[in-house]
């Protein structure tokens, strides 16, 4: 016999065996499950995977060789079953030992009925545990996203809608007291606002003016007008409908923060302050503090961005999340929650990310239905 027909036939009896089945049984499912887990945490947690949660290739892959190892224990845990629950069962039956109680007699049509029964549930759960490897990858992703984002704005009373369904992101940005009813709207000025007083000009090679930071002119600064809702919804008295007319949006002294000023009727002063970028973002003025370097940099963010109050205590200093991003479902529209006490400077963080959010672009979420494989973050 020459050594590769000896090769075929060491592999047939492998194959054969039933250990070869049970080890794929006790090693392939724990592997897939850990894989899974890791996976979907990925998906649902970017902060605490930065790097996988950005490479789209290697998301697609993951999923791929889940969905893969997952058709293949379908076949593995479906022989499992069928030897050691099915083929144990029927044997019983056919051997009348099933339900022989002695000396209690059971009447036959009772022996049969229970274990029609019987061997329903145990075929039903035969075949739930054959699939559920297969079929979880397409179904784990948004019920963890649901149950982790679920409470993420309690305590909050103010929802910021930065998307509609029409558009990503919103052309008109909602405001809405959920306490009281009350709304508002915010426009960002199509024509970016540009004051030559507050920033340095100097003329560029090819004739173009920029300023001396070297941001070209269009990117010099960004107007935010506020429009109250009419009718039941505004009241006078309000300290949630903004009584200042507009915010403006200018580069500071650095790259690294704009200057905000919050006019109000006869171009009053109301007031101003510094924004800070990257992950050590600042708002000494309205005293906000927070990490919004993942948010600046990928859509894949979108949903982890918070800003904090800090308050000194006996026991230290305590931080109190004021404003958090939120989607309640995988590519959901892109909400903000708010809490009362910014009153009607809320705003002023809101119209910042968005002026991050427009820098960085909008590539998640953008197609009709989501790819499998990255949980929303495709691109355009």
């Amino acid at each position: 016999m020459d050594t590769s027909s000896r090769r075929w036939q060491i592999m047939a009896s492998v194959m054969d065996s039933k250990w070869f089945i049970r080890a794929w049984f006790f090693i392939g499912n724990p592997l897939v499950i850990l894989w899974h887990c890791y996976y979907v945490s990925a998906a649902v947690h970017p902060l605490r995977h930065t790097k996988r949660a950005t490479d789209y290739t290697m998301s697609q892959f993951e999923f791929g060789v889940i969905c893969s190892l997952g058709g293949i224990l379908i076949f593995v845990n479906g022989f499992v079953m069928y030897l050691y629950l099915l083929l144990p069962l029927w044997r019983s039956w056919k051997e009348e030992r099933f339900l022989r109680l002695d000396p209690i007699r059971i009447p036959q049509g009772l022996r049969t009925s229970v274990f029609a029964v019987t061997m329903t549930l145990v075929c039903a759960m035969a075949l739930l545990l054959s699939f559920v490897q297969f079929v979880s990858p397409f179904l784990t992703s948004e019920l963890h996203w649901k149950s982790t984002y679920h409470h993420v704005c309690d305590g909050m009373d103010i929802r910021v809608y930065l998307d509609t369904v029409e558009s990503r992101p919103a052309e008109e940005i909602k405001f809405e007291n959920t306490v009281t009813g009350e709304r508002y709207t915010m426009l960002m000025d199509p024509n970016p606002w540009i004051s030559r007083n507050d920033i340095p000009w100097v003329s560029n090679h090819d004739g173009t003016e920029v300023n001396s930071y070297g941001y070209p002119n269009f990117e010099s600064g960004y107007s935010f007008s506020i429009i109250p809702a009419t009718g039941d919804f505004k009241r006078l008295d309000s300290t949630f409908v903004p009584k200042w007319k507009y915010i403006r949006y200018s580069l500071g002294f650095s790259l690294d923060e704009l200057v905000f000023r919050v006019f109000g009727a006869n171009e009053t002063l109301i007031n101003i302050g510094t924004l800070s970028f990257g992950e050590k973002f600042t708002a000494p003025a309205l005293m906000l503090y927070g990490n919004l370097g993942p948010f600046s940099k990928s859509c894949v963010f979108d949903p982890t961005a918070e800003m904090y109050s800090t308050n000194k205590t006996s026991l230290g200093v305590v931080r109190t999340p004021v404003l958090r991003t939120a989607q309640f479902k995988i590519c959901d529209l892109l909400q903000v929650c708010v809490d009362r006490e910014l009153g009607d400077m809320a705003p002023v963080p809101v119209g910042f990310l968005m002026i991050q959010r427009a820098k960085r672009g909008i590539r998640c979420c953008r197609a009709k239905r989501r790819v499998p494989g990255v949980e929303g973050r495709g691109r355009d």
